[in-house]
């Protein structure tokens, strides 16, 4: 097995078990980290989780065969005896309150669940069916609820075992606690903050800087700076996805620009929970506009910025490119005097015209819906001010947008309307399309399409 520089557990191929045998009701504390791309490959089925084994499995994380249901690999709850896998995917999606969705994780973020699994058992066998209580990152989403469906009763039993079949996924602070049935969750310290993880080397982090002195919680970034420079950099600035709802800067994938002449900067930024639309394009700007405040003070060159995002992360840079400078959307923090133009934009499958998302987009619970406050159909006017497409103009920077072809979250469709749409004003766009891979996947990162990231960088920042 492989330990990380941050104290992290790599798994290693095969999978390995816990040296302690657990069996009914259990409390599960897990913390992982979300691959860089996740995909699913290899069995099928269950191809990177951590469960107690018996005839039927709690399984916690999973990328099952269909890495866009659950969410980009990670995520789920369920246990079944159906041996066919896809019978047992499409009878979860028909009966959702069987399983609970951690949708569009970020990658490298740090994900944190927490079940509470409690079955009332009489020598040995289940006297009903299971109930748990699910928190995810600390946000309770399932409440004492009965699983039911093709979730059977089932008494855990064995040894705690964390798989790898699939997508590797590294552990920290992972732990399981036996409780009596009926028994509340059992009092814990709090964990300490974990280690950030270990930098490239030559690399130096300025960390939690705030771009609105003063103002919320989640209104900071991390820059990244090479130990020695000679001369202002170009910065590339990170912006994480999570639905507008989830999502953190950790875990940056730009980070070895640094060792390439370029600044990097991840922000994180208001969540949908916090403030609807336009809050989230609001602290993306304001954050542009304290990275040209503070360019003499860190060495950067406060001309040349880019910005590139994945997923709701997509959204915001694409956004931030056809904005420019309108005024509606500055907000009202600090340095109102500097522009937040930025001078290119990689987008990563963002969503553009929430109209059309194939119908998903008008449930309540939808990440479009929440960021906008309610239904798209009832919220058109707020959903076309988050538009990208809404703002394009012939000044608009160069775009190179990426997104894969098999994508059942954010369709293809949402790419090539924005592609085309600043096309047709004779602004510069490439559009990749990447077979194969949904919502994310390992071909956005082959060595030819990360040379096309860092050639267009290149090209536009210096």
């Amino acid at each position: 097995m492989s330990l990380g520089k941050d104290g992290s557990l790599q798994i290693p191929r095969g999978g390995m078990n816990s040296k302690r045998a657990f069996e009914g009701s259990i409390d599960l504390h897990v913390e992982f980290l979300v691959p860089l791309m996740p995909s699913a490959h290899s069995q099928g089925r269950g191809n990177s989780g951590v469960f107690l084994p018996n005839s039927d499995e709690i399984q916690v994380l999973d990328s099952f065969g269909d890495a866009t249901y659950l969410g980009g690999g990670c995520g789920g709850i369920y246990a079944y005896k159906d041996p066919d896998a896809m019978e047992v995917i499409e009878s979860l999606k028909s009966k959702p309150e069987c399983r609970f969705s951690l949708a569009s994780l970020p990658p490298l973020t740090w994900q944190t669940v927490d079940v509470e699994y409690r079955v009332e058992t009489k020598d040995g066998k289940p006297l009903g069916k299971p109930r748990v209580t699910v928190c995810h990152n600390g946000v309770k989403i399932h409440d004492n609820v009965e699983l039911r469906g093709p979730v059977v009763g089932y008494v855990p039993k064995g040894k705690l075992h964390f798989q790898d079949h699939g997508d590797p996924v590294r552990y920290r602070n992972t732990w399981v606690l036996p409780v009596a049935f009926g028994a509340a969750q059992p009092k814990t310290k709090p964990q300490p903050p974990a280690a950030k993880p270990a930098l490239p080397a030559g690399v130096q982090a300025q960390r939690d800087l705030e771009y609105v002195p003063g103002g919320h919680a989640r209104n900071k970034l991390d820059l990244f700076l090479p130990a020695k420079a000679d001369h202002p950099l170009p910065v590339i600035v990170w912006i994480h996805g999570g639905g507008w709802q989830g999502g953190s800067k950790e875990g940056c994938p730009a980070l070895p620009f640094v060792g390439k002449g370029f600044a990097v900067a991840s922000i994180n930024y208001r969540l949908s929970q916090h403030a609807i639309f336009p809050a989230q394009i609001e602290d993306c700007k304001a954050a542009i506009r304290w990275l040209r405040a503070s360019a003499k003070k860190y060495g950067l060159d406060g001309n040349h910025i880019g910005v590139w995002g994945a997923s709701a992360g997509g959204h915001l840079v694409a956004l931030l490119g056809t904005s420019g400078d309108v005024k509606e959307l500055q907000g009202k923090g600090e340095n109102l005097d500097r522009s937040s133009r930025v001078q290119c934009v990689v987008d990563w499958f963002g969503p553009t015209d929430f109209t059309r998302m194939g119908g998903w987009q008008d449930k309540p619970d939808s990440p479009m819906a929440k960021l906008v406050g309610g239904p798209v159909r009832d919220r058109q006017e707020l959903a076309g001010k988050a538009n990208p497409i809404t703002y394009v103009t012939k000044d608009d920077p160069p775009f190179l947008i990426m997104h894969g072809e098999e994508d059942k979250v954010v369709p293809m469709n949402q790419s090539e309307l924005l592609d085309e749409a600043v096309r047709k004003v004779g602004v510069e766009s490439t559009l990749v399309r990447i077979p194969g891979n949904g919502h994310g996947g390992p071909g956005f990162t082959t060595p030819e399409n990360w040379r096309k990231i860092e050639d267009f960088f290149e090209k536009h920042l210096k």
